[in-house]
């Protein structure tokens, strides 16, 4: 069962070099958009953009990506299950109204100390367009995609980030194993 997990995870990085081969940045983290009346709206996450690079390119080809993931216009695309996004015991059944789960997520978001300067927390986020070279202390020792204990979020969710916090399934919003 660990290989399993662990297998997803490599693949997951494969994908993740693939992309920046192609590219030349890691998959945004999420897309948002400007709304008219200002607030913004959650488009997409990083792992519809790996699909190519997971052999899903004929999901990836069916996302309509001028609509919100969740927009009945994508259920058929986001309802399904990719088995590289699933981890070892982890529960599969479908969230919300019936997207299929991811039992990763990327290591992401920004926060803002008491001086108010923001500071990324991993190479996803917001709108992000991170090169290899601005993870100064190099790929190979950085946490880029993490198994989550619970709380799973849809693999289309354009906020499917967390923070790095105080442990292994310790917080709701942290990381862990899908058996618990």
């Amino acid at each position: 069962a660990i290989a399993d997990s662990r297998f997803h995870l490599e693949d997951i990085g494969y994908a993740l070099n693939r992309h920046h081969a192609v590219k030349g940045r890691f998959p945004t983290g999420g897309s948002f958009i400007k709304r008219p009346d200002g607030s913004e709206q959650g488009m997409h996450g990083w792992m519809s953009e790996l699909l190519p690079y997971i052999d899903k390119a004929d999901l990836y080809s069916m996302i309509k990506f001028d609509q919100p993931y969740d927009d009945p216009a994508n259920f058929a695309v986001f309802s399904q299950d990719v088995a590289t996004f699933f981890a070892s015991g982890g529960d599969r059944t479908k969230i919300g109204r019936g997207f299929a789960v991811s039992h990763f997520a990327g290591v992401g978001g920004t926060i803002t100390d008491e001086r108010g300067r923001s500071f990324d927390l991993g190479i996803f986020g917001a709108n992000s367009d991170i090169r290899r070279t601005q993870v100064t202390d190099g790929t190979s020792n950085t946490l880029t995609v993490g198994e989550v204990g619970y709380g799973y979020a849809s693999w289309g969710e354009p906020e499917n980030w967390r923070q790095v916090g105080k442990g292994l399934n310790r917080e709701a919003v942290g990381f862990g194993n899908a058996q618990d």
